[in-house]
């Protein structure tokens, strides 16, 4: 059964600011993030973030855009619930024109749209200037759409000197799920895992199998590729570490080495093949090989570990406008001897009393 993991959700807003007349001539690209959940923990999220601003002729504007972080959001009046918002801010050419007061608008670029028809656009994304006829506004993005969004900033002096900014919605990654073999992976925490001591045996795990879930309201698809990786970690380095009941540490050090798997097609596994028998224990007395001791005595230092962290879990998703990085920490919570009993005897065959 399906691990329902938590979900993190993202709006990507591609804004172009297309040449309206000879006034008005820009290009820039507005991207747009929802805020991390507070309750998924160990997971972050990157977005791209093109600002490509360009002129076209002698009387060309320039508009910029700056994003704004969520702690600025009520200093600008933007809602505690907005998805990402944005100051736009446009310059008019020549700078000594007489009236250089603007007016903002926002519309649907198809209100007839199957998905847009009989809705408000200002439900989804708005756009609010600082003061009348000035040239900065804050686009605010609510919620996802369906339908391409149109800017339109005029010059009050003249309606017909205009620019129109074009506003689109990414696709973006609603949840995930990964499992190795009949393993499902803890993304936000800690995956706890039991090694199998049998040298003849595969222990828990199996082929690596990543999936995701994409929203279904977008204007601009997605094509996001999928990456896993494992690294054995200790505090933050790469190794992995045991400490036993006496306070002695064990394990192997692993501190230039990782696993790393595709999303698809690889095995992850959890024993002494892939694992264990390539560990050794320091100790005072000296160091033990895991592969010179017998199943027993393996059992015996599995007794006595108290610091058992072995990976560290990163499952990477990468599309054009975001990026989302899911980790989890796998523990080992123990072990299983599936040994087969190959033979019963006893030291003697006959007793006489």
């Amino acid at each position: 059964m399906k691990n329902n993991l938590k979900k993190i959700l993202t709006c990507v807003m591609l804004g172009v600011v297309m040449v309206g007349t000879s006034l008005f001539a820009a290009f820039t690209a507005v991207s747009c993030s929802k805020k991390k959940e507070a309750s998924v923990a160990e997971q972050t999220m990157q977005t791209s973030d093109p600002m490509v601003i360009s002129g076209a002729n002698e009387n060309g504007v320039s508009v910029m855009k700056t994003m704004l972080r969520s702690v600025e959001y009520e200093d600008y009046g933007v809602a505690a619930t907005a998805e990402s918002a944005y100051v736009l801010t446009a310059t008019v050419t020549p700078s000594d024109a007489g009236n250089q007061a603007l007016d903002w608008s926002i519309a649907w670029v198809n209100a007839n749209s199957a998905w847009a028809k009989g809705k408000t656009v200002t439900d989804y994304v708005t756009v609010i200037p600082a003061t009348a006829g000035g040239r900065t506004a804050t686009v605010s993005c609510l919620q996802a759409f369906g339908e391409q969004i149109k800017i339109t900033v005029k010059s009050k002096a003249d309606a017909s000197k205009f620019a129109n900014c074009m506003v689109d919605y990414a696709q973006r990654v609603k949840g995930v799920d990964l499992y190795f073999g009949n393993i499902p992976v803890n993304l936000g925490g800690i995956t706890t895992v039991k090694y199998e001591l049998s040298p003849t045996l595969n222990g828990p795990g199996g082929e690596v199998y990543a999936e995701i879930e994409t929203s279904d309201v977008y204007t601009i698809a997605e094509n996001f590729t999928k990456q896993v990786t494992l690294t054995y970690v200790k505090d933050g380095t790469e190794s992995v570490y045991f400490r036993l009941a006496d306070g002695h540490p064990s394990g192997m050090d692993f501190t230039s080495q990782s696993l790393t798997t595709n999303w698809y097609g690889e095995d992850v596994y959890f024993d002494y093949q892939h694992d264990i028998s390539k560990w050794f224990i320091m100790r005072r007395e000296g160091d033990l090989l895991v592969k010179n001791l017998t199943t027993g005595e393996i059992a015996a230092q599995f007794d006595g570990i108290t610091e058992s962290t072995m990976y560290q879990i990163n499952f990477d998703v990468v599309g054009k406008y975001n990026s989302f990085n899911y980790t989890s920490v796998v523990k080992c919570g123990g072990y299983t001897n599936g040994t087969a009993v190959a033979s019963v005897s006893l030291d003697y065959m006959s007793y006489v009393f």
